[in-house]
């Protein structure tokens, strides 16, 4: 997938102006690299100029595909749902919000919480070449995610690589305030045995709350994995020429594995089973692993079977059955 067209031109005129070297946009990439891939991923404390020029160059694209594509899923599972308000909390540069408006183009009224005074300079100067109105006129807010926020309900929460960076008892007070304030709380994390804990454990909070999983889980029960095992799925992003220097790569893409959860106060209806793993197919049969409403299993697709066909573009992350075959 593409980020879109006028958030590209924008990131790239922002780097323009930026004047930062390559040579420090890599080395601030390479860091960058390392702490997402670690235990704690941390917040970009200070964003000093190229770190955050390395973050509009390789961050921002996989954060906006992995939110989209949890975004699209909570879509998927609420097809009668039109959001009017969306308060996007950790927002960095307004990732979130690029994203929500392109799944939910009605949206109205953005607000973004950002704790970092250079990042929310740079959000708003994305958002300025946005053709989306909401995007354009966002309301920024120069705030901890953890401390104070916004007392107005919004009817779409989004907190996209945020939760994770707090202890457990500050993660537990934040989640249970964005749930009192939201009709559908959505959480994206790394793709990382800590990130799917700490997705986990949002998910424990909300449901004991009150409120029904939409996606990726089929249900409201335990999550049927454990330890080494864990809930993670893959969203493929397109990588400019900037971005392969800077990552060092090759590859005209770059998959960001990620965890999520989606969240309501309306539970889904006929919510279907979701694709675990990437489909293993060998000759004339094709295996899907499912997080089914009964748990995990594992479901296999003959050639000279009615679903073999829908098996073959089956997808990792996707649900089963597909909604057409």
């Amino acid at each position: 997938m593409n980020l879109p067209a006028e958030l590209q031109a924008a990131i790239q005129e922002a780097l323009a102006a930026s004047g930062t070297s390559h040579r420090a946009l890599a080395a601030a990439a390479a860091r960058l690299s390392r702490r997402y891939r670690g235990p704690d991923p941390g917040g970009g404390a200070g964003w000093q100029p190229a770190a955050l020029g390395a973050y509009l160059a390789t961050r921002l694209p996989a954060t906006w595909a992995a939110t989209w594509t949890a975004l699209s899923a909570a879509a998927a599972a609420r097809p009668g749902w039109r959001p009017r308000t969306l308060l996007d909390i950790g927002g960095g540069p307004g990732t979130a919000m690029w994203a929500a408006a392109l799944v939910w183009p009605g949206l109205e009224q953005v607000r973004v919480v950002e704790r970092d005074a250079r990042m929310v300079a740079v959000g708003r100067r994305l958002g300025q070449q946005a053709a989306h109105p909401a995007v354009r006129e966002a309301a920024w807010i120069v705030s901890d995610a953890g401390e104070a926020l916004p007392g107005d309900p919004a009817d779409l929460v989004v907190a996209a690589y945020v939760v994770g960076e707090l202890g457990e008892a500050a993660r537990a007070r934040l989640v249970g305030r964005l749930w009192g304030l939201a009709d559908l709380l959505v959480v994206v994390e790394p793709g990382t045995p800590e990130g799917a804990q700490a997705v986990l454990a949002a998910r424990q909070a909300v449901l004991a709350a009150g409120g029904h999983t939409l996606a990726p889980c089929p249900h409201d029960a335990a999550c049927p994995l454990s330890r080494p095992d864990w809930c993670h799925f893959a969203a493929r992003v397109a990588r400019t020429k900037l971005h392969r220097q800077l990552k060092g790569g090759q590859a005209p893409y770059e998959d960001e594995k990620f965890s999520y959860g989606a969240w309501a106060r309306e539970p889904p209806q006929g919510a279907p089973s979701r694709i675990l793993r990437h489909p293993r197919a060998d000759p004339g049969r094709i295996q899907l692993t499912l997080c089914t409403p009964g748990g995990a299993a594992d479901v296999v697709a003959t050639r000279s079977g009615a679903d073999f066909k829908a098996a073959r573009k089956a997808r990792w992350g996707g649900p089963w059955p597909p909604a057409s075959r």
